[in-house]
């Protein structure tokens, strides 16, 4: 039997269990990080190398656990996950490259160059991950709701385009091959985030939902920490900002941790177990998601925004507000179709239930008639042998009569005794036609 859970359910933290030793590991990872730097105990040249390692050994153990987490599933769903282990190893040795041009050989900003191939197939690689993926996800009913929600993703996506890229690119003084990689990447990661947020709202994801709702996290995280290091590239500001760079660890950090979850998930056997019904808690954690990232631009880019790009912005926002204001009318309008659906539904079920129980007791009301009848009618009952030419009497008649079972005989002679003198002649007659 399949066992039927909520998504809040299916999210709400356990006791301890061994799958939950990654995201703690991470965890604790990633706060010694910041500790390490925000805190200023390292700095300068051993800032560069500590965070260069966190980046280098963070994306090379996400390409290692999506790739261990395909070996465990089958056909698209496995090459999906080989592709996700692909694009993190794409970055990792795009990631070797700055390395050595940024490390040995002193570098200071290394961009664009080699790595940059590197980091731009991570993107491409998870876009195709995600298309294999959701093919082996039933879709859900094209209605308005989802074609609200691509408007919401793109109204969020131009917040975030021009605050960090278009308001850069009208005061850059870059060289149109610089601007062109960093537009390359910068596209190609919206797109990739696109693609899984809008698979994530638009297919049932069923028991892959918990990895795919961290997938999804991580691109978010990485793709607002690629935006942000492309704004400080155009406007020529120093890339060093430390919480871009703990954001990049912590995005193949989620991307490690959901390719755990995966594996962790076939190894229990979750296909044939609990079904997360997560649909409505999906829906109400998008939007919220969205205009984190947008806050999250904001907050990144409050002192240096001018007032035509904060102008454009407000648009965008309005008309994000407007489309999540439609949606939601339309969600609450739907709501109360199925609810006087549901309430139709009852009093039918109410209405059968009144029906079959009068039929119930008409039935046992038949069957105590037919009883009576079969016992009244029990009390004549004979049975004619016309081979022997015997009559067999029930043995209540014979009671009725004041005889004993062996006193009262079944010869026809005997039968034809017992007529009343006027009747025998009319009696024969109707015997010898029934004959």
């Amino acid at each position: 039997m399949t066992q039927r859970a909520t998504t809040a359910r299916a999210f709400t933290i356990p006791t301890w269990d061994s799958r939950w030793l990654v995201p703690y590991a991470w965890a604790a990872a990633l706060a010694a990080y910041c500790v390490l730097i925000f805190g200023g105990v390292v700095a300068g040249r051993s800032a560069q190398w500590l965070t260069n390692l966190g980046w280098t050994v963070a994306s090379l153990l996400a390409a290692l656990a999506s790739w261990r987490a395909s070996r465990r599933l089958a056909e698209r769903r496995r090459t999906a996950w080989r592709l996700f282990a692909a694009g993190c190893a794409a970055w990792f040795i795009g990631q070797l490259i700055w390395d050595w041009k940024r490390l040995v050989e002193g570098v200071d900003q290394p961009f664009p160059g080699l790595a940059d191939y590197g980091y731009v197939s991570y993107s491409l690689l998870f876009t195709a991950g995600l298309l294999f993926l959701r093919t082996m996800q039933p879709a859900r009913r094209l209605a308005p709701q989802r074609l609200a929600n691509l408007g919401l993703i793109l109204c969020s996506l131009a917040v975030v385009f021009n605050t960090l890229i278009v308001e850069p690119l009208s005061r850059t003084e870059r060289s149109s091959y610089f601007i062109g990689v960093v537009l390359l990447k910068d596209l190609s990661i919206a797109m990739t985030f696109i693609i899984a947020i809008y698979s994530m709202w638009s297919y049932r994801w069923r028991e892959d939902l918990r990895p795919m709702l961290l997938i999804v996290l991580s691109l978010a995280v990485h793709g607002l920490c690629e935006l942000s290091y492309a704004h400080n590239l155009l406007l020529g500001y120093g890339v060093n900002n430390n919480l871009v760079n703990a954001g990049w660890i912590a995005s193949f950090g989620l991307q490690h941790w959901a390719a755990s979850e995966q594996a962790g998930a076939e190894a229990r056997g979750a296909r044939a177990g609990a079904v997360y019904q997560g649909e409505g808690w999906i829906e109400a954690l998008v939007p919220a998601l969205l205009l984190l990232f947008i806050a999250s631009t904001t907050a990144l880019t409050i002192d240096s925004l001018s007032t035509g790009a904060m102008r454009v912005n407000i648009v965008f926002v309005g008309v994000f507000a407007l489309v999540l204001a439609l949606r939601e009318t339309w969600m609450y309008l739907r709501g109360l179709q199925l609810r006087e659906r549901m309430e139709q539904m009852q009093a039918e079920i109410e209405n059968a239930g009144e029906q079959l129980r009068r039929t119930a007791e008409e039935r046992t009301e038949l069957e105590r008639n037919m009883e009576l009848a079969a016992r009244a009618g029990g009390v004549g009952l004979w049975d004619w042998n016309l081979r022997t030419n015997e009559v067999r009497y029930s043995r209540e008649w014979k009671r009725q009569l004041g005889y004993a079972e062996h006193e009262l005989g079944g010869d026809s002679a005997e039968w034809r005794s017992r007529l009343h003198p006027d009747d025998a002649g009319m009696a024969a007659d109707a015997l010898e036609r029934f004959l």
